[in-house]
């Protein structure tokens, strides 16, 4: 039971009876922040890669408040929530670089006054993979608005209850990875890396294409078996390949099992089924163990999949089992941060304010976006408006932020809308490394290949966002 838990991770790839603030009243931040007080006084204006930093004072003459009701904890600081699961039985530390990371940005973001003034703080929303319903119990009663996580079961984070439903508590959210449709398309939530279940870019499955125009012409899907949400993400590689790369056929899927899988049967499949190429939905873990069967077996065919294999456990079965895989990711990789000053500054930040035993990862880098999206929106809502924080406020000011990069710590994004990234590259692994496929030039248009036209709407049942039209967002 607790692998079949893990096993949902393939897509990656947030008390009391009642969703009330704790007072009753607006407590007022002036201008120069009556907030709990720094260590330091604030910093002078920073800067995040090339985004003005959305952290500091309030604007001079305005005075900021937040509104009662949506406050949770108090009135005194912004309470965000940040989804993860990383007290998990299953797997102990799952998503932990989305929590690490969002205390680094709060204690950089705190450094220089807050967000207009007003201080933040991380509220620790961990949902143990299977105790969603209580994690968000404590989401309800004590954040403003969940930031920079996300939770692997997002989709029970609709309970249909009062005290734990995120609708019925009238949260809003800009996570750092949002997995289930309910909840990536539900009204309340904006995510600086969009993940729309019908609207994908093509240009990943488009660049394999072109690097392996013959051995595509026999691909197979291999996914694991009994989970939605696996299935799914298959039907949107298939589907967008459908819709815009049509070189790309697939011969009949092949499933395997979550529990107790022997992988050179997989393999074995794989070669019997005449299969040149594959894409998989997985686990690192076990798509190290697949790729290392087929190695074993002199299959050496391209091996493509999402993000959420840009992980170091990819190499568990092998410093070159990874050679001919191929990863799509929409940050600038690690590896290259000296090219890239944004995610350069994004691993110094993390030494710097994060937890002596951080982890960075991939998710993390999405995590630090959305934090950066949160604030950005927060100054918005009180530089345009009467200075009330309201989570209304917020989430129409995120609305309107309808080009993003992180101060260039990801492809362009349109948060604003569901529209997946147009931009992306590809990796590939290399003596336990990885390393650049695809383009080539890391110097070159961001190191991204970006082709709008590429973007591609596609057909089948994927589900749908949870939208409780009552919501005035």
């Amino acid at each position: 039971m607790k692998r079949l838990l893990v096993a949902c991770l393939a897509l990656v790839a947030l008390v009391t009876s009642a969703c009330g603030a704790k007072h009753s009243e607006n407590s007022v931040v002036s201008g120069e922040g009556n907030g709990t007080p720094s260590t330091q006084p604030p910093a002078a204006t920073k800067s995040f890669g090339t985004l003005e930093s959305p952290c500091g004072k309030a604007p001079e003459g305005k005075t900021v408040t937040i509104k009662a009701e949506d406050a949770g904890r108090g009135t005194d600081k912004l309470y965000i929530g940040v989804g993860n699961d990383r007290t998990a039985d299953a797997q102990p530390g799952l998503n932990k670089e989305l929590w690490d990371t969002t205390s680094a940005f709060v204690a950089w973001c705190n450094e220089q006054g807050g967000v207009a003034g007003v201080p933040l703080e991380p509220v620790d929303i961990d949902g143990q993979l299977i105790r969603v319903e209580a994690a968000m119990t404590t989401a309800c009663a004590e954040t403003f608005a969940l930031v920079g996580g996300g939770l692997v079961f997002d989709n029970q984070m609709f309970s249909g209850k009062d005290s734990s439903d995120f609708h019925k508590c009238k949260l809003i959210a800009i996570p750092g990875i949002a997995v289930s449709t309910d909840f990536s398309e539900a009204n309340g939530v904006i995510q600086p890396i969009p993940n729309s279940a019908y609207s994908q870019s093509a240009i990943w499955l488009h660049d394999i294409a072109k690097l392996y125009p013959e051995e595509v012409k026999k691909t197979v899907a291999i996914f694991g078996e009994g989970v939605t949400s696996i299935a799914i993400n298959r039907d949107q590689i298939k589907g967008t390949a459908k819709a815009a790369v049509p070189e790309m056929k697939f011969l009949d899927d092949i499933s395997y099992k979550l529990i107790g899988q022997d992988y050179s049967v997989i393999a074995q499949k794989v070669i019997d089924a005449g299969a040149t190429a594959l894409t998989f939905v997985g686990e690192p873990v076990y798509f190290s163990t697949l790729l290392a069967e087929l190695k074993a077996k002199g299959w050496n065919g391209p091996a493509f999949a999402n993000a959420n294999q840009y992980d170091q456990k990819l190499f568990v079965k092998g410093n070159d089992v990874a050679d001919n895989a191929l990863i799509r990711i929409v940050i600038h990789p690690f590896e290259e941060a000296d090219k890239y000053p944004a995610t350069q500054q994004f691993l110094d930040t993390l030494k710097e304010y994060g937890p002596p035993d951080v982890t960075i990862a991939s998710l993390g880098a999405q995590g630090f976006s959305a934090n950066l999206l949160f604030a950005q929106s927060v100054k918005d809502c009180v530089a345009n408006g009467s200075g009330e924080i309201s989570r209304v406020c917020v989430i129409e000011a995120a609305k309107k932020i309808k080009d993003w990069d992180g101060g260039g710590l990801h492809a362009r994004t349109f948060p604003g809308s569901i529209k997946q990234p147009t931009c992306s590259m590809l990796l590939s692994g290399k003596d336990g490394k990885f390393v650049r496929r695809f383009p080539k030039d890391a110097d070159k248009d961001d190191g991204l290949h970006c082709d709008e036209s590429l973007s591609v709407e596609i057909e089948g049942d994927l589900g749908k966002g949870n939208v409780d039209p009552s919501l005035p967002y």
